[in-house]
């Protein structure tokens, strides 16, 4: 996605880069500023955890204390929401967790693209957990699970008119998984740069005046990016949240 060099960095930053060009069968599966993003949040954070858990201690150090608590509290959100069945799938919503909002605290600094801000991804994260989703639903119900589209119940001439309702609010659940994520990821980083670009565009018009008007827009940039540290967090949680609802749904499929 080429982006016009004079455009605003709050536009620029969501640009893809391709670092390493890469095609397979006509396919372009290159290797992009994106995907360099995600890469290095796998290997931070997985370094981290392996440095924090690797000497484990009945009282543990900083830290280990703070996994623990990330665990911890990953753990009482999946158990409450979906009950003691749902203990299995702690680690995989622990790495989906950990990754969306290290990956997207990561993209907060200058250093790296934030790939929660790119809806493909997003979709994909959500695509997982729609697949993830339908697999236990299976597993544990059997065929028993698409009963689910036709409430118990509901008479059987009313089926033509629940099924297909049933089935587009099912479907509709990655949907929104993603653009939910995607969209308050996107304005939040609009937002700061914005402000950024503002400051830039003072100075560069008013000179050294400029750089006391400059102090306002830097200020609400501040204030923006404090708020937005708050909502990676709620956004993290809500999205694990959300897939913990979908993993309850399939597990006490009805």
């Amino acid at each position: 996605m080429a982006i016009e060099p004079s455009a605003p960095y709050a536009i620029r930053q969501f640009e893809v880069e391709t670092w390493v060009p890469i095609k397979l069968l006509d396919i372009d599966i290159s290797f992009t500023n994106v995907a360099s993003a995600m890469l290095t949040t796998t290997v931070l954070v997985g370094a981290f955890f392996w440095v924090a858990t690797s000497r484990s201690k009945i009282i543990p150090r900083r830290l280990q204390a703070g996994v623990e608590i990330i665990y911890d509290f990953v753990a009482k959100t999946v158990i409450s929401t979906t009950g003691p069945e749902g203990k299995e799938h702690i680690p995989f919503v622990f790495s989906l967790f950990v990754f969306i909002l290290f990956g997207t605290l990561i993209g907060l600094t200058p250093m790296k693209a934030t790939f929660t801000t790119h809806l493909i991804i997003t979709g994909a994260l959500a695509l997982i957990v729609f697949v993830h989703v339908i697999e236990v639903g299976l597993r544990r119900n059997g065929m028993h699970y698409f009963r689910q589209f036709m409430p118990r119940g509901t008479p059987l001439w009313l089926a033509p008119l629940i099924v297909p309702i049933e089935l587009i609010s099912y479907l509709a659940k990655p949907i929104t998984l993603s653009v939910r994520l995607f969209a308050n990821m996107f304005a939040g980083h609009m937002l700061i740069k914005l402000f950024a670009d503002l400051a830039a565009m003072v100075v560069d018009h008013l000179g050294p005046i400029g750089i006391l008007v400059a102090m306002a827009p830097l200020a609400m940039m501040v204030i923006f990016f404090a708020f937005e540290v708050m909502v990676v967090l709620i956004q993290s949680y809500i999205f694990i949240l959300l897939t913990s609802v979908y993993l309850r749904s399939s597990i006490h499929a009805h």
